[in-house]
């Protein structure tokens, strides 16, 4: 139940502001993974929270960022 408080909550938001949320979105992402094999009308969902991901990627994470150990 929380999940798919978290999964329509995002949906209408359309946009993540934090990595928590990211991580949030990571892990409902996956749970979609695993529910679409049995409840195809998943997928339009799993697409797009796995947009809304990529455009936070791309807006936050730098591809030249230096790492550190």
């Amino acid at each position: 139940m929380d999940a798919q408080i978290d999964l329509n909550t995002l949906l209408q938001k359309g946009y993540i502001t934090d990595e928590l949320e990211l991580e949030r979105a990571f892990i409902l992402e996956n749970k979609l993974r695993l529910l679409v094999k049995n409840q195809p009308e998943y997928i339009e969902s799993r697409k797009k929270i796995r947009q809304i991901i990529k455009e936070y990627e791309q807006n936050n994470w730098s591809k030249n960022a230096v790492i550190d150990e």
